[in-house]
């Protein structure tokens, strides 16, 4: 008899359970509210993976250089020739102020939307801001 009340509990468990599966397999995959969770958790897990992977914040490392390598060479080039009585001279030095000023916007830009990556532990070189020429 005791058996019989156990095989009831067990049987009963797993209907409850295989019931319990459909419910939550038809609300994931036919409901909005489960299919928006469904995608928040894979979206969670890629943002995860993308800012947790060494070589992103290798490559980040390296545009931010790349950025800051260009804009030393045009403040370089607007420093020479922006006191310049030639007019070539001149409108390089305007070209290159210009260059830097946009390469300093795309800096700045680029620095805060990946700058959650270091965590407060932001390389040596890597600076927060490039400052525009006025």
């Amino acid at each position: 008899m005791r058996m019989e009340i156990w095989d009831k509990v067990i049987v009963v468990t797993i209907r409850a359970g295989i019931i319990l599966m459909m419910v939550v397999i038809i609300w994931g995959l036919f409901t909005v509210s489960g299919r928006s969770a469904m995608n928040k958790y894979e979206a969670e897990l890629k943002d995860t993976e993308y800012n947790t992977d060494y070589d992103t914040v290798r490559e980040i490392e390296e545009t931010l250089r790349s950025y800051v390598t260009s804009y030393e060479a045009d403040k370089i080039i607007y420093e020479t020739n922006k006191d310049s009585s030639d007019k070539e001279n001149k409108a390089l030095a305007n070209a290159a102020k210009s260059r830097a000023n946009r390469t300093a916007a795309t800096y700045n830009q680029f620095y805060l939307k990946n700058s959650y990556i270091w965590e407060e532990n932001v390389p040596e070189d890597i600076r927060s801001e490039l400052e525009y020429i006025q």
